[in-house]
């Protein structure tokens, strides 16, 4: 059993002219899940309204889809290593998955 966490972010940074920042602003605007996976393909709740930037870390390697409904295929998915951080950008209402891989 693998686990996923996944930040949402709804917004980035910004400087003090209002110019958007290459990076999440630390705020309560982040919503936090954190899901169980095993070797069948398992989605996250749908990001929320105003989503754009998503944060995730997992517990074992991992191949992952993003979508409005997406079924993670193992080996043939893109692959995340476990304990790495990855960014990815999103819309709102879409999901990620979640298979473990060898």
């Amino acid at each position: 059993m693998a686990l996923a966490h996944i930040t949402e972010f709804r917004r980035l940074g910004e400087d003090k002219r209002g110019r958007t920042l290459p990076f999440p602003h630390a705020d309560s605007s982040w919503v936090n899940q954190v899901k169980t996976f095993t070797t069948s393909s398992v989605q996250s709740d749908a990001f929320n309204n105003g989503t754009n930037l998503i944060r995730v870390m997992v517990t074992a390697d991992a191949n992952f889809e993003i979508g409005s409904s997406p079924t993670a295929v193992k080996d043939v998915s893109p692959k995340m290593n476990a304990d790495t951080a990855e960014y990815f950008a999103v819309n709102p209402g879409d999901k990620i998955a979640f298979i473990q891989s060898t």
